[in-house]
């Protein structure tokens, strides 16, 4: 997949995108933190027994995603779209992002499709867009009972690289009957992480 990797002088810097994104970061971590919720008022009792991982997981990404979208439906310059089998959120003509369930080194576990690798590759041409915008990746990582979210982050990735990260958010636990969000903030946003070029895993 070498042939395809997309110059990396293309792509939306971190602090490029930190400048479209952060004015959207509030509703961002509000997606995870209410679809959290809402996924865990769903799959409680015998019901969270009998399911698998992998029906977590899709079950979760469907919460957060539908979140998602009522949030962001009515806020302006914001285009909500379907594609390639996923939602995304085209933010400006330079950011199209997606949410992913991510691991450690904020990888999404996609498999690996023609389709798919265009699109960690930077190479997909979106039909609602006349350029390539920047494909980033809003990440969270469950515990492994899918009761919390461990970390809310942005990240981009060329190929196998990922070429940055910014943390939104820190520990997200469910609030079964209280309103007030139980989240940890991560760094302060107005600090931009330098971070090392690095190698994912499990592409």
């Amino acid at each position: 997949m070498a042939h395809l990797q997309r110059s990396k002088e293309k792509l939306l810097s971190q602090e490029e995108a930190w400048d479209i994104l952060n004015p959207m970061a509030d509703r961002i971590v509000k997606s995870v933190q209410e679809g959290l919720n809402h996924f865990s008022e769903g799959l409680s009792g015998p019901l969270r027994q009998r399911l698998r991982p992998r029906s977590f997981s899709s079950s979760l990404n469907d919460c957060i995603v539908y979140e998602a979208s009522q949030i962001f439906a009515e806020v302006e310059g914001v285009q909500v779209f379907e594609e390639c089998e996923s939602t995304w959120f085209l933010f400006s003509p330079r950011a199209v992002l997606r949410f992913k369930k991510v691991d450690e080194s904020e990888t999404p576990r996609n498999f690996p499709t023609r389709r798919q690798s265009k699109i960690t590759y930077q190479q997909h041409e979106f039909s609602v867009c006349d350029s390539k915008p920047t494909v980033i990746n809003i990440g969270y990582q469950p515990n492994k009972f899918f009761t919390e979210i461990k970390s809310v982050s942005l990240s981009c990735h060329d190929g196998s690289y990922v070429c940055w990260q910014l943390p939104l958010a820190g520990e997200i636990s469910t609030f079964m009957f209280d309103q007030n969000l139980d989240v940890k903030p991560a760094s302060a946003p107005s600090v931009i992480p330098t971070l090392k070029r690095k190698k994912a895993v499990n592409e």
